[in-house]
């Protein structure tokens, strides 16, 4: 007689989820042309950064709700900074006017761009760039410089 074992244990492996399965649920039903889970959680990414933008002034080039226009690729890259609790709200806003005044003023300045940087903001603000060696700033500290850097740049 041969006694098999059986072991049940589930084991989440991965990044946690940083919106309640409930709200991405909702979110794909909501949204029904969105086909993967990837481009639902987008979706919540995107939604956030609304959230923070609403009523704020200085932000047209991004959120224009006059002429219901926006760039879903820099909200989506906006709410992953808010989610993800790296950088307050007003941080968030101190980013969103930044971009909107250089999409709105720079003729070179463009989209992917502008989501580059604010990956760069996530990216040393969570401390990923220790491993380069480079010093870490607070987000306050980091917005002007990582901007600054690039108007000088550009021009």
């Amino acid at each position: 007689m041969t006694a098999t074992i059986s072991e049940t244990v589930s084991k989440k492996r991965g990044r946690p989820e940083a919106f309640d399965p409930l709200w991405v649920r909702s979110m794909a039903n909501m949204f029904p042309e969105l086909r993967s889970k990837r481009q639902v959680i987008a979706k919540c990414y995107e939604t956030r950064a609304f959230g923070v933008l609403e009523g704020v002034d200085g932000v047209a080039a991004i959120l224009d709700r006059a002429t219901n226009t926006y760039h879903a690729t820099i909200l989506e890259q906006l709410g992953r900074l808010s989610v993800d609790g790296i950088v307050s709200d007003e941080e968030v806003i101190a980013a969103a006017r930044w971009v909107s005044s250089m999409l709105q003023s720079e003729p070179t300045f463009m989209v992917r761009q502008a989501v580059a940087l604010i990956r760069l903001l996530r990216d040393e603000v969570k401390g990923r760039w220790a491993i380069f060696g480079i010093e870490h700033h607070e987000p306050d500290e980091l917005l002007p410089l990582l901007f600054a850097d690039y108007t000088e740049v550009a021009r």
